[in-house]
């Protein structure tokens, strides 16, 4: 898979382009992106799709509520054999562009779009005032195809980015499983954090977490060297010791190898709790000891 990160030389090859946030990669996005590579090779074009970082919507709003980072965003994009992911930064450029701009100069001019695959809802350009009937115009009078897909459901609720990140806020992870069709994970480069858990015997693994979406302790799993590992991820702030930072750090059982700069995919399986403010470590210590135990008694339940 080709990943385009500048749009400034014209692109040889035509394409045929869905765009959006496409947010987790869930059960209806997997549907439209099947479709749109089965299309694009009947009609000798190369599959592509079009995002933006950060989403338009976190841009205007200021908030960070992801269910999937970009480098997992990429390699799934990648297993699912797209042919191009096109990769723009959300910017005061992006925000004032018209709809028209957009068509004539950047998908048209220099992506070489030759059809597009949207909602029947899909707004864009300034102000979103550009919108299907827009497109229907292009494709009458500039030879631009265009396919619009209604919305997907799933056990009769329409599958959304917007309804995966509800299930999650209410620990309803069944239920996300089944609409990403895979777990929930988190994944990053393991980095070096301040070493406190090695002072109350429990080492972590650090990586960074920017999303809002997720808070409190879960139960996680990973897969290493071949071999899973199950254990438990505070992901958030951490009170007891006043950090700042919202970061993912997770302790797992029986595992002792040096990861320090590995990149490493954690599933989440379950909420344990809320976050808890400690008196001390001492107390954050014998809380950790009772979480363990009682992942201990849930595996055995499985």
């Amino acid at each position: 898979m080709d990943v385009i990160t500048k749009i400034e030389n014209k692109n040889q090859s035509p394409i045929a382009l869905t765009i959006g946030s496409f947010d987790g990669i869930h059960f209806g996005h997997q549907k439209i992106i099947n479709d749109l590579i089965a299309y694009s090779k009947k009609n000798e074009l190369r599959s592509a799709l079009m995002t933006f970082m950060p989403s338009p919507k976190s841009y205007f709003t200021g908030k960070n509520n992801q269910i999937m980072g970009l480098r997992e965003k990429v390699n799934y994009l990648s297993e699912l054999n797209l042919d191009v992911f096109i990769l723009c930064k959300f910017n005061k450029f992006f925000e004032k562009i018209t709809a028209e701009h957009f068509l004539d100069q950047i998908l048209i001019d220099k992506l070489n779009v030759k059809s597009i695959f949207v909602g029947k809802d899909f707004k864009f350009g300034h102000q979103r005032r550009g919108s299907i009937d827009l497109l229907n115009k292009y494709h009458e009078n500039k030879d631009i195809e265009l396919v619009t897909f209604e919305p997907i459901t799933k056990e009769n609720e329409r599958v959304s980015s917007s309804l995966i990140r509800e299930k999650i806020i209410n620990n309803d992870f069944k239920s996300v499983e089944k609409l990403l069709c895979r777990n929930l994970s988190v994944s990053g480069i393991v980095f070096h954090g301040d070493k406190m858990g090695r002072t109350i015997d429990f080492p972590t693994i650090n990586i960074k977490y920017k999303s809002s979406l997720l808070n409190g302790v879960y139960e996680v799993t990973t897969l290493h060297k071949g071999k899973q590992y199950i254990g438990l991820a505070n992901i958030g702030l951490k009170p007891t010791v006043k950090g700042i930072n919202r970061q993912f750090e997770a302790y797992l059982l029986d595992f002792k190898e040096n990861v320090y700069g590995e990149y490493m995919k954690f599933d989440i399986l379950s909420k344990v709790r809320d976050t808890i403010k400690f008196k001390s470590l001492e107390d954050l210590q014998l809380q950790i000891k009772t979480d363990i135990k009682n992942l201990l008694e849930l595996q055995k339940k499985k």
